[in-house]
């Protein structure tokens, strides 16, 4: 049977994968790491902060293959967000699809609360982001993302839409997550999350 996953002694060759491979881990001696590539980013993290003498150590990174989102899709996000909880609060989910063509935010078929939010769809490999808004609350991604956010690719929950909006966002690997700072993932929207 064939194994998705590699595990490796980083010993200064260049991070990849093999042909085929879901993701990687690596022995470093600054500890453990996961790595991960798809056609939208590659992306290196720490799992586990340690020492191990003799080995070199890794720096973690996020790369956008196609150059970071324009902060003119998290405007836009935002200022939907707001319109649909205007009657009524409502958490509201986004895919940002990034195909050779374009970059677009479309709305998946969804039934949405106050606190919870159910949706149809969201496994097209075009997706590069699943972006929530929890309206009234405060950005955080709870028990239940942690849970339903198991794939490959960026993630973002918006929080006190109307009030003070705020924003965190983070890469998923397969159920490990690594926060980023906006400035790593939108242009010309600074580096605070």
């Amino acid at each position: 049977m064939f194994d998705p996953v590699t595990y490796t002694v980083y010993c200064g060759d260049p991070v990849r994968l093999e042909t085929g491979r879901a993701y990687g881990y690596y022995l470093a001696g600054n500890g453990a790491f996961k790595y991960a590539e798809n056609r939208h980013m590659r992306v290196l993290f720490p799992l586990a902060q340690f020492r191990v003498a003799g080995l070199p150590s890794l720096t973690p990174f996020l790369h956008l293959r196609e150059g970071r989102l324009s902060s003119t899709v998290l405007h836009v996000i935002f200022n939907d967000a707001r319109k649909q909880a205007r009657e009524r609060p409502i958490e509201v989910m986004y895919h940002i699809r990034r195909t050779a063509e374009r970059l677009s935010v479309e709305i998946p078929e969804q039934d949405g609360g106050a606190s919870a939010l159910r949706y149809k769809g969201g496994d097209d490999p075009d997706i590069v982001m699943d972006i929530h808004s929890h309206c009234e609350m405060q950005a955080y991604f709870s028990p239940t993302d942690n849970r339903d956010e198991q794939g490959f690719r960026l993630y973002g929950v918006l929080g006190t839409i109307f009030t003070r909006p705020t924003a965190r966002f983070r890469v998923g690997v397969y159920g490990d997550f690594w926060a980023v700072p906006l400035g790593s993932i939108f242009s010309g929207a600074g580096s605070e999350a």
